[in-house]
């Protein structure tokens, strides 16, 4: 059976970087520090990441993606832009190509080790950066934006840039920073939030539910939200769809897998309640996967 969302095309704009998986082995705890000694360190996976990682889940859900990010000038920057072809890339020459080096020791994870910086992008690089971008929105059946707070998106760039996505009638998929002001996310389309994401957004305590907090977000930027909650499922302002029990292996990505599959069966049916529970069984089978294995295909999803 072909994916119905072959037909779809997406843009996912975004901070992206590289994911590094290194393995090494501890039998024995320094005499120096309360700390193991770690030998044959070794590299075993070096993949896309972030907003690069969210095109990769796209394209296994049979749709077709193209990136707009920015990169270092740097080799981790040119390794990107050799893997991810289709793409859009502008290079900033103060900030070094995001890497995220997962250690893990004797098969567990043990310390994740980055490199980034977060301070915004000068003005000429986002100028740059956003014109580039909107003048190919009018491309695409739908928008994922992409907000890890590393210095991509302005308070301004973002305002200017959905504002872009309404005015070409193109619906945007958000999935926020969560210490950003959440009117900054006005009127974009779906706002996909964890629950301690929409908990910062929207300064309030752990006594709100994810429904409540799905409610509240919405009147404030007028989005579609839907806030998940782990093994307890999804919540949106009227439905709820409870979680599936699942043995957890590993969690890195499964928010981008969740806002793929959200975003691609809504803008194609319009149902939020299917949307919502196709995107939980995503996650679940994301969480159970080993770690080095970071999409969902269409064929595990139907």
């Amino acid at each position: 059976m072909k994916s119905p969302y072959r037909k779809l095309k997406v843009m996912v704009i975004g901070e992206c970087g590289v994911d590094l998986i290194t393995s090494g082995a501890s039998h024995r705890m320094s005499p120096e520090a309360p700390v193991p000694v770690i030998h044959g360190m070794t590299q075993i996976s070096k993949t896309v990441g972030l907003a690069a990682n969210v095109v990769e889940n796209i394209i296994a859900l049979g749709a077709s993606a193209e990136l707009f990010s920015i990169i270092g000038k740097d080799d981790m920057g040119s390794w990107l832009v050799d893997q991810v072809r289709s793409s859009y890339f502008v290079t900033d020459l103060d900030r070094p190509t995001i890497i995220k080096d997962r250690l893990y020791v004797n098969g567990e994870a043990f310390a994740r080790i980055d490199t980034e910086s977060t301070k915004d992008s000068s003005d000429s690089v986002e100028s740059l950066f956003l014109e580039i971008a909107m003048e190919h929105i009018h491309k695409y059946d739908l928008v994922i934006l992409q907000d890890y707070g590393k210095g991509l998106w302005s308070n301004t760039g973002l305002v200017r840039f959905i504002r872009a996505c309404n005015e070409t009638s193109v619906p945007v998929f958000v999935d926020p920073y969560k210490y950003r002001d959440v009117e900054k996310y006005f009127k974009a389309s779906v706002i996909k939030a964890n629950y301690d994401e929409a908990k910062a957004l929207t300064n309030t305590n752990d006594f709100w539910s994810p429904r409540e907090l799905a409610t509240h977000i919405e009147k404030r930027t007028g989005a579609v939200t839907v806030v998940t909650n782990g093994d307890k499922g999804m919540s949106s302002s009227s439905i709820e769809v409870p979680g599936i029990n699942t043995i957890v292996s590993d969690v890195a990505g499964c928010g981008d897998t969740a806002l793929s599959v959200l975003a691609l069966h809504y803008t194609l049916t319009g149902n939020l309640k299917k949307s919502m529970v196709l995107a939980n069984k995503a996650a679940s089978i994301k969480v159970s996967n080993v770690y080095h294995k970071k999409t969902v295909s269409w064929e595990k999803l139907k």
